[in-house]
C-alpha cells in the first residue's frame, strides 16, 4: 500500500499528465485553424497587429481590440474573395470563442408540427365526406385543397433537406457547394409556396361558391366577386411563375451570384419579394372577409351567424403569418449571411401554408367536434322527458322524422326542420326533403305563402345558406 508521500506524487504526475495533455489538444486546434486561414487573410492580420498594440498570442486582446477588428475586416473585405472572407470569418469566430448558431431544429420541429396538423385535417375532411362515411361527396373545393396539400408534401420535404444542407447557420461555417445547394432549393421552394397559397385561396372561394348559389339579385353579385377573385388568383400564380423563373439572367445565376464568380444580372428581388408578399396580404383580407357583410344579411338567427363567421374569421391568423413572413423578408436578396436569414422567411411560408390549410378545413372540423363532442356529452345534457334520438317531432296533426340538424333555434320567428340527403359533385346542387312550419300566431298571406312553399328569395337564400352549411360541417 502506497504512502500518503507516494500518493501524492502520484497525484501530482497525473495532474500533470492531463495538463499536458490538454496544451498538446488546443496546439493541434489552433495549427488546424491557422491552416485554413486563407493567405489574403494572414496579411491582414498582420497589419492589424501593427496598429492593435496588442501581443500576437494575446488573443482576448485581440478578439476585443476595435482597431484591430475594423483594420483587419477593411483589409479582408478588399483583398479576398467572397470565399475567403467567409474563412477568415469562420477563422476569426473560432478563435475568439464564439459559439455557432443554429436555428434549424426549431425550424425543423414547428414545420413538420404543423405540417402534420394539416395534412391530419385534410385527410380527416376527405374520410369524414366520403359516401361510405354516409358524407355528401366532393366537390372542387376538397379537389383543389387536396392538391394544394399534395404540393405541400414536396415542399415541406425540401426545407428539411435545406435545414439538414445548414439553412438556420451562419454562412461562414458552411462549406461553398453547401450555400449555392441551399439557394438553389430555396429558389425552387418559391414556386411550391406560390401555388400552395393560390390554391389555397381558390378552395375557399369555390366553398363560397358552393354555399351562396344565385337565387337572388345580391347573391350573384356575390358569385361574380367570387369568379373575379377566381381568375386573378389564377394569373398572379402564372405570373409570379414567370418572374421567379426568369429573376436572373441566366436563371441559374439566382443561386450562384452569392460567390462572385459568376457573370449575370437580377431584377431587384426585394421589390419582387415585397410586391408578391403584399399581393397575398391583400388576397388574404380580401377572401377572408369576403362572405362576412353578406352573412350578416342572411335571415338566420344572430347566434348562428356569428358562430359561422367566427369560424370563416379564424382564416385571419393565416393573413398574421403572411403580415410576420413580410417583415422577416426585409433582408432577402441583400443579406451577406443567407443562410441564417433566410431561416425566417422559410420558416413562416411554410408557417402560412400550413395555418391556411387548416383553416380551409374548420367547417368539416366545426362539424367533427360538434358530433363527437354530442356523442360525449349529450346523455349529460339532455332531458330525461325528451324524446328519445330515434323518435319523431309532432307538429300540430303531423308526424315528421327527427332531422339531423335544426337550423333554427326555438326562439327564432320560424321552424324548419330540414333532412338533408344528397348532394351532387357540382357547387350548388342539393337535393333536400325540407318542412317548414310557421307558428300558429302569425297567419295571413305570410303564413300562406310559407305553407305554399313561396317564399322571398331572402328566405330562400337563408335556407339555402344554412341548408349548405349544414353540408359542409356534417358532412352529409
Amino acid at each position: 500500500m502506497p504512502s500518503s508521500g507516494q500518493t501524492g506524487i502520484l497525484r501530482l504526475f497525473a495532474f500533470a499528465v492531463l495538463m499536458i495533455s490538454i496544451l498538446v489538444g488546443i496546439a493541434k486546434a489552433q495549427e488546424n485553424v491557422a491552416k485554413d486561414l486563407p493567405e489574403c487573410a494572414k496579411h491582414c492580420i498582420g497589419e492589424g497587429l501593427s496598429i492593435s498594440g496588442c501581443n500576437e498570442t494575446d488573443i482576448t486582446c485581440l478578439c476585443t481590440s476595435p482597431a484591430f477588428q475594423a483594420n483587419t475586416t477593411t483589409c479582408i473585405t478588399t483583398s479576398c474573395s467572397i470565399k475567403d472572407i467567409l474563412a477568415a470569418t469562420d477563422y476569426n469566430q473560432a478563435a475568439c470563442g464564439v459559439p455557432p448558431r443554429d436555428d434549424s431544429s426549431i425550424t425543423k420541429k414547428v414545420t413538420w408540427t404543423l405540417f402534420t396538423t394539416a395534412l391530419i385535417s385534410v385527410i380527416g375532411r376527405f374520410v369524414y365526406r366520403h359516401p361510405y362515411m354516409k358524407g355528401n361527396g366532393y366537390g372542387f373545393d376538397d379537389w383543389i385543397l387536396l392538391l394544394a396539400m399534395s404540393i405541400m408534401i414536396p415542399q415541406q420535404a425540401l426545407l428539411s433537406v435545406m435545414l439538414d444542407q445548414g439553412l438556420g447557420r451562419d454562412i461562414w461555417t458552411l462549406e461553398p457547394n453547401a450555400i449555392t445547394r441551399i439557394l438553389y432549393y430555396f429558389w425552387i421552394s418559391e414556386y411550391f409556396y406560390n401555388f400552395v397559397m393560390c390554391l389555397e385561396k381558390i378552395s375557399i372561394l369555390l366553398m363560397y361558391l358552393r354555399i351562396w348559389t344565385a337565387i337572388s339579385v345580391d347573391a350573384a353579385r356575390f358569385r361574380l366577386i367570387c369568379f373575379i377573385l377566381l381568375g386573378i388568383l389564377s394569373t398572379t400564380a402564372i405570373t409570379m411563375t414567370i418572374v421567379v423563373t426568369f429573376q436572373c439572367t441566366p436563371i441559374d445565376y439566382a443561386w450562384h451570384r452569392w460567390d462572385g464568380e459568376h457573370n449575370g444580372s437580377c431584377i431587384n428581388t426585394n421589390a419582387m419579394i415585397y410586391t408578391g408578399a403584399a399581393l397575398n396580404i391583400s388576397y388574404d383580407l380580401s377572401v377572408y372577409c369576403l362572405p362576412i357583410p353578406r352573412l350578416f344579411k342572411t335571415q338566420m338567427s344572430t347566434r348562428k351567424k356569428w358562430g359561422i363567421a367566427v369560424i370563416f374569421l379564424c382564416s385571419l391568423f393565416a393573413t398574421v403569418c403572411s403580415i410576420i413572413r413580410l417583415q422577416s423578408l426585409l433582408k432577402f436578396g441583400r443579406s451577406a449571411n443567407a443562410t441564417w436569414d433566410y431561416n425566417l422567411p422559410a420558416l413562416w411560408s411554410a408557417v402560412e401554408c400550413h395555418v391556411t390549410a387548416v383553416c380551409a378545413c374548420m367547417p368539416a372540423l366545426a362539424g367533427v367536434i360538434k358530433r363527437a363532442w354530442g356523442k360525449t356529452f349529450g346523455s349529460l345534457t339532455r332531458s330525461p322527458s325528451g324524446p328519445s334520438s330515434g323518435g319523431n317531432d309532432t307538429i300540430g296533426s303531423r308526424s315528421l322524422p327527427r332531422p339531423r340538424g335544426q337550423l333554427f333555434d326555438e326562439e327564432d320567428d320560424g321552424l324548419e326542420l330540414s333532412r338533408l340527403r344528397s348532394t351532387a359533385g357540382s357547387i350548388g346542387e342539393t337535393r333536400t326533403d325540407s318542412v317548414h312550419v310557421m307558428p300558429k300566431s302569425e297567419g295571413g298571406e305570410n303564413g300562406k305563402a310559407w305553407e305554399d312553399g313561396r317564399r322571398t328569395p331572402g328566405e330562400q337564400q337563408a335556407e339555402h345558406v344554412e341548408r349548405s352549411w349544414l353540408e359542409l360541417e356534417d358532412g352529409r
